[in-house]
């Protein structure tokens, strides 16, 4: 491959965190999935685990980690990676991006693995990594939240019902951690368990910890996130509780409000759900609360709202976009002076 794919670096106090949710003995054998530049293998490395392997598709990220930190490092595709061996631990931050986003090649290695062609690459790394786990092991990862509910996901669901439990999950809600981009991420830990003689699988809680304060560094989650699991209770950045672990491949929310709704409209009664809106360029047409526009130009800008403002029963608030379809050219726009100042400093971008 000649450039990553979707590759974003994780702070150090994040991998750090996820690796002191390790409980396995420093000399059992660790799988970091996506090595970009090498943070979860130097975050191991530093916390004594001496059997670790690593593997990137980009190979100018994987010589890199190879000569820097003297591990094995495979350069290859971890969709269809066949070691022949089975992992203690799976750890790391897989790629985010929809299939239809995607290299032809990738996209066919995610169909493979999920069954659809309306997936998340990230679901594909889930299902192969919970499928190169030794029994009672443990999966680390952290990414985008909607694998809970998303219906392409229910394979995702199924499969970890299966095959173990989740044991915990830290929701880090919309906090800015990478640069650049900005998903709803959770830390989520899975348990692999096999059941006995087609045995059903009992799930025990999930321990959630739910971040309360925004705005805040790599290093306070880390070092809150710590404190609030060493002592299962809340504290000023974390919400502290268990839910009961979800028993179906259903839609399920680690959220632990309980709300009683007499009145209620189903959502397929009163909307079309379709493909969400994808801008292309975020930065360009999102609009913010503080840019000002004439009702001519107030025209083109409408509500959406976005996964964020969906709260299960309820919606709270909206997003405002810019939709330009109905703009036929650029001199055209010049006509709605706000919006042609808005687009045009980004016009190179956007070309691209």
């Amino acid at each position: 491959m000649n450039k990553p794919i979707s590759f974003v670096e994780t702070p150090y106090p994040i991998a750090n965190l996820m690796v002191q949710l390790i409980t396995k003995p420093k000399s059992f054998e660790i799988l970091d999935t996506g090595s970009g530049k090498g943070v979860f293998i130097e975050c191991l490395i530093n916390n004594g685990f001496k059997n670790i392997e690593g593997i990137e598709i980009y190979g100018n990220y994987a010589k890199y980690c190879k000569e820097k930190y003297n591990i094995t490092i495979y350069n290859k595709n971890y969709l269809t990676f066949s070691p022949n061996k089975k992992y203690d631990v799976i750890i790391g931050n897989p790629p985010y991006n929809h299939y239809n986003a995607l290299p032809d090649s990738i996209r066919e290695n995610i169909a493979n693995i999920t069954k659809t062609k309306e997936s998340d690459i990230y679901y594909a790394f889930i299902l192969k990594s919970i499928e190169l786990l030794k029994d009672g092991g443990e999966l680390i990862y952290i990414v985008p939240y909607s694998f809970f509910y998303n219906t392409y996901a229910k394979i995702v669901r199924e499969t970890i019902l299966k095959n173990g439990h989740i044991e915990l999950i830290i929701d880090l809600d919309e906090t800015r951690l990478f640069k650049g981009e900005n998903p709803e991420t959770i830390i989520f830990k899975f348990v692999k368990k096999k059941s006995n003689n087609n045995e059903k699988l009992t799930h025990s809680n999930i321990k959630i910890l739910k971040i309360i304060k925004k705005g805040i560094s790599p290093e306070s989650i880390y070092n809150k996130a710590i404190e609030s699991l060493q002592y299962k209770k809340s504290n000023d950045v974390f919400k502290y509780y268990e839910k009961e672990h979800f028993k179906t491949n259903d839609i399920w929310s680690s959220h632990n409000t309980k709300i009683n709704i007499k009145d209620y409209i189903l959502l397929k009664d009163v909307a079309n759900v379709c493909v969400g809106l994808v801008s292309g360029f975020e930065e360009g047409f999102r609009i913010n609360d503080n840019e000002q526009y004439n009702n001519k130009e107030n025209e083109f800008i409408k509500k959406f709202i976005k996964a964020k403002n969906c709260k299960g029963y309820y919606v709270d608030g909206f997003v405002k976009y810019l939709l330009t379809n109905d703009i036929p050219s650029e001199d055209y726009l010049k006509e709605y002076p706000n919006i042609y100042n808005k687009l045009i400093i980004h016009k190179e971008k956007m070309k691209n």
